[in-house]
């Protein structure tokens, strides 16, 4: 029996069999696919990163700072102050009471309780005129009393509205300049700004940087008086 021998290929063939197995291996590879590697993952992070816009500038309220006074009255006391700084208010809210309210309650009763007496009158004197019992002239006198009457409670019931300082816009209160028992000055009672409508003054130029907050766009805000510096993330 003839046995079967098995040679081994020369090294050229070998060699040249070798160069074909990696030719068709990098075939099988999509053209551009990155290797993976450090370089690569952090340029991919660095992509996924939200931009940081800073501009520096002057923020302010849209319509500037609003200042209350209180009523124009030659001397003006606070007796209550019912807000404080930080506070936020809305159009019409209360925000201090004037020393002069308990007297000007009292101005006002008085006015009701003489208009109601008035019109009492009135409608005692008026019978008696249609009926020719009393003159005409009394008549009108009566009527008379009665519009005064009237005039007084309504200007008692104004000068009381007063003696309430209301907010006359919507906003935060940044100052407090008068406190309960002190006299209202020249800077008024408070100052209170619309801080959810802020503008920007002066020119700035916009600096974008790179965030490692990755939880999506966001709007930063610091101020410093009057002067502050706003970062947006995109």
């Amino acid at each position: 029996m003839h046995g079967c021998c098995l040679e081994r290929a020369p090294a050229p063939l070998r060699a040249a069999a070798a160069s074909l197995v990696l030719l068709l291996s990098s075939a099988c590879r999509p053209t551009g696919a990155p290797v993976d590697g450090p370089e690569n993952v952090e340029a991919a992070a660095r992509k996924t990163e939200p931009t940081l816009i800073t501009a520096l500038g002057r923020l302010e309220p849209k319509d500037g700072i609003i200042r209350v006074a209180g009523p124009s009255r030659p001397s003006v006391v606070i007796a209550k102050l019912l807000v404080e700084e930080g506070d936020r208010v809305e159009a019409g809210q209360p925000i201090a009471v004037l020393d002069t309210k308990p007297e000007d309650d009292a101005r006002a009763a008085r006015a009701k309780v003489e208009l109601a007496n008035a019109e009492r009158e009135l409608a005692r004197v008026d019978p008696l005129v249609r009926q020719g019992m009393a003159s005409a002239s009394v008549r009108d006198e009566a009527q008379l009393k009665v519009d005064v009457a009237r005039a007084e409670l309504q200007a008692a019931d104004s000068t009381l509205e007063r003696d309430t300082v209301r907010a006359p816009v919507s906003g935060q209160v940044v100052a407090v300049h008068a406190r309960r028992g002190e006299r209202v000055g020249a800077d008024g009672i408070a100052e209170i700004a619309q801080t959810d409508q802020i503008r920007r003054r002066d020119g700035c130029r916009a600096q974008p940087h790179r965030s490692h907050d990755a939880r999506g766009p966001s709007l930063r805000t610091a101020t410093h008086g009057k002067r502050g510096r706003a970062s947006v993330a995109g």
